[in-house]
């Protein structure tokens, strides 16, 4: 296996600033973190923790709904639907805040509070509209009313780019007071319906689920709730959290937190054969200007994915370790077949994904130049 070099200049484009010229990284040992275990260790730690508390919340979400169904009439497909949004939404998160982000600016108009205000008490409005307007009830209410009721919650909170972030209120406790009494305004609202509803079995045993989702108000609230936990648990970085970041220019009284990616690859080297044996470190750390962000954790982290053409496929990584400082990975590209050749000017992108102590995610290009065979440009002394 080969052996890395002292990592060349930073490759930190905009907003990454780049720090000082660090010390060179020891080599990586010979033993590259392999296996199963290694690989589901990385993916964990590559997971925000307001992500992971997603994901381990709708899979107890799911075990509550499955419990209480049993009950009485056991439903399987509402849990299902429960544990997998939370999946979806955090695996394809990028992609949605691509197609979202074009809305950004509207939203930029409105109060944040609003918007979380909104976005929660969004599903009940959804649970309603398919009770009364689409006579929908028992389980199928619940599924449609989990699907689109978090759909459109996680539209109208999501901020897909994480520099909003600072435009969050500065009194987070306010916010959260406000956006208490929205949800528990829309819950009562729904509550007294409930009451003056005909109860249905319901009223008289609580362990009938599925005759709460027929009852008239207590149908909406069932399934309404369920939605916006839900939207609560994946985002729940932007509704509970507090912003460590304030506005530009606004006169805080305390430092700015900044985060810096510093990207490196072995030798300078920026081509790559495509022949499988040819192989290239690439570095990564995270830094921070403030002593209490666990940087070294922010490095270990770091995720590294391939994109930016046909040949992704192509590319493999062959080791990952933490050295000096940086996590470093080793990196071939092999074509899939033995007739499959590389095309003039092929490129290939490594995308460096890394995120701030805030669950900020931010992401720094490496673009290598494929080659089906060494190119050595020779110069003729006469």
């Amino acid at each position: 296996m080969s052996q890395p070099q002292r990592p060349p200049a930073t490759l930190a484009p905009t907003p990454v600033v780049a720090p000082a010229e660090p010390r060179s990284p020891a080599p990586p040992s010979a033993a590259g973190g392999s296996g199963l275990l290694d690989s589901v260790l990385r993916l964990v730690r590559m997971i925000s923790g307001w992500d992971l508390a997603a994901l381990i919340g709708g899979g107890v979400g799911a075990g509550l709904w499955y419990g209480w169904s049993a009950m009485d009439v056991k439903d399987t497909k509402t849990p299902f639907l429960i544990m997998l949004l939370p999946v979806a939404i955090v695996v394809f998160r990028k992609p949605i805040d691509a197609l979202l982000r074009p809305l950004q600016k509207i939203k930029d108009m409105v109060p944040r509070w609003f918007l979380i205000g909104v976005g929660l008490a969004t599903p009940y409005l959804v649970a309603n509209f398919f009770y009364h307007q689409m006579r929908i009830q028992n389980f199928p209410l619940a599924q449609k009313s989990i699907i689109w009721g978090t759909l459109l919650s996680y539209v109208i909170m999501r901020i897909p780019q994480p520099a909003v972030l600072r435009n969050l209120s500065r009194k987070p406790f306010a916010t959260l007071g406000i956006l208490g009494w929205i949800w528990f305004m829309t819950g009562a609202a729904q509550l007294i319906l409930a009451g003056t509803a005909s109860a249905d079995d319901f009223g008289r045993d609580k362990r009938r689920l599925e005759d709460a989702l027929r009852t008239d108000g207590w149908a909406q609230v069932v399934a309404g709730t369920a939605a916006t936990v839900i939207s609560g648990l994946v985002n729940g970085a932007l509704i509970f959290q507090r912003p460590t970041r304030k506005p530009p220019g606004e006169d805080s009284g305390e430092e700015e937190t900044r985060y810096t990616m510093d990207v490196r690859t072995e030798g300078e080297r920026t081509q790559l054969i495509a022949d499988g044996e040819d192989r290239l470190w690439i570095y990564a750390q995270i830094s921070c200007n403030k002593p209490s962000v666990d940087s070294r954790a922010l490095t270990q982290a770091i995720g590294f994915s391939f994109g930016g053409s046909k040949y992704a496929d192509w590319m493999k990584t062959l080791s990952t370790q933490f050295t000096g400082g940086y996590k470093a990975v080793l990196v071939a590209a092999k074509p899939p077949t033995e007739n499959a050749e590389v095309e003039e000017g092929a490129t290939v992108t490594v995308n460096v994904s890394g995120r701030t102590a805030d669950g900020e995610e931010f992401e720094v290009p490496v673009k290598l130049d494929l080659s089906g065979e060494l190119k050595l440009d020779l110069e003729v002394l006469e």
